[in-house]
């Protein structure tokens, strides 16, 4: 199974407002046993565990992927962009319209 980890260090790191100190990203497990034996043991039980050291973490959050809504933001900001396209050359019509009025009344008159 796919799981997000969520993981906090005991201090914030450089700048708590940018997020150092934070760590997210995806594992595959079979239980979340497995997956709390990876996070405290990363480099295997004879070293340091994730709870030691100057990067111990103070806080884990495990969420099983089912759950987690991946976005295609490529595919959105595509869209966005021809959204704006669109909008851009409707603005740009309605002005040359505008000008061509304005043109043929200063000639016709």
């Amino acid at each position: 199974m796919r799981y997000l980890i969520c993981e906090q260090q005991e201090e914030k790191g450089c700048d708590y407002t940018i997020g150092c100190g934070m760590c997210f990203y995806f594992t595959e497990a079979a239980s979340v046993k497995e997956v709390m034996e990876k996070i405290i043991w990363p480099d295997g039980r004879d070293e340091l565990s994730g709870l030691e050291g100057e990067d111990a973490l103070n806080h884990i959050l495990i969420v099983p992927a089912e759950h987690v809504v991946t976005v295609d933001v490529e595919a959105l900001a595509k869209k966005v962009e021809g959204i704006r396209a669109t909008e851009r050359k409707k603005l740009e019509e309605k002005a040359d319209r505008i000008e061509l009025e304005r043109l043929k009344s200063k000639y016709e008159a």
